[in-house]
């Protein structure tokens, strides 16, 4: 009798009892895991009336357990992969970005410029450079201390962050000077968005120590492919659209000429 013989396991009894051949694998106690292989097959004479039915039972716990371990050991190494990823990003992240503000560094710079002078040039569209420089970023520095002068380029570097569209990039040039480059800007409306960064930081006052501190900034624009042919070329001619910005007194925007 089927319920007799297993009724330790009601589930299986209620499967036995089936009318329809089945193949199932069966769970039968978790705590201490005992899973089987169950086969039935039915047996009809012709007339379609049931004779009898074969029962094979296998028990299958080692297999359960091996996959069970693999399932487990898999999850394990996708944990691990999903952390190695993580810190990969993190490392790219940090390799590629400027520590303090967050901006990009130098080093994404020498990789990005060419690639989009490239495709200004194969798009036939201007590729515009804003390179702006804090006036006398040292005499903060000395006068009020470093962690002073660390608040003014993390001030800087915000309003800088804000006034860039999703295809613009923005870097912490180095020092006190920050880069920008504008695809697809012109020079006109470059010189517009630099002279909107300048005012919002003219305005801008930093609270250090019961210190009121402002300060003011220059900025040179260029742009390809009147004022540059290649990224030395165009870097060298924002820099000059710069010093020219100081010499006429600072706090001031200049184009290249």
């Amino acid at each position: 009798d089927i319920e007799f013989a297993m009724a330790a396991w009601p589930g299986l009894t209620e499967l036995c009892q089936q009318t329809t051949d089945i193949h199932k694998e069966i769970l039968l106690n978790q705590e201490a895991p005992l899973c089987v292989d169950v086969r039935i097959s039915h047996f009809n004479l012709p007339t379609g009336q049931a004779v009898g039915k074969l029962i094979v039972i296998s028990n299958i716990t080692k297999r359960y357990k091996a996959v069970l371990t693999l399932f487990e050991v898999n999850e394990e190494l996708q944990k691990r992969y999903d952390e190695i990823a993580a810190l990969q990003a993190q490392l790219k992240e940090q390799a590629i970005s400027d520590a303090l503000t967050g901006l990009l560094n130098r080093h994404h710079l020498g990789e990005t410029l060419p690639k989009e002078i490239s495709r200004a040039k194969r798009g036939a569209y201007p590729l515009t450079l804003i390179m702006l420089d804090i006036d006398g970023f040292k005499q903060v520095n000395d006068m009020y201390g470093h962690d002073a002068g660390d608040s003014m380029l993390l001030t800087l570097g915000d309003i800088i962050s804000k006034q860039t569209r999703f295809e613009d990039f923005a870097y912490r040039y180095g020092g006190e000077e920050f880069l920008l480059i504008l695809p697809g800007l012109g020079i006109d409306k470059a010189i517009q968005r630099a002279e909107k960064i300048r005012q919002l930081f003219e305005t801008f006052t930093l609270e250090h120590e019961n210190k009121f501190i402002s300060a003011t900034l220059s900025a040179g624009v260029a742009t390809y492919p009147q004022h540059g042919k290649d990224q030395d070329e165009l870097l060298r001619a924002s820099d000059q659209a710069l010093y020219a910005a100081k010499a006429d007194g600072r706090n001031c925007i200049r184009g290249f000429s």
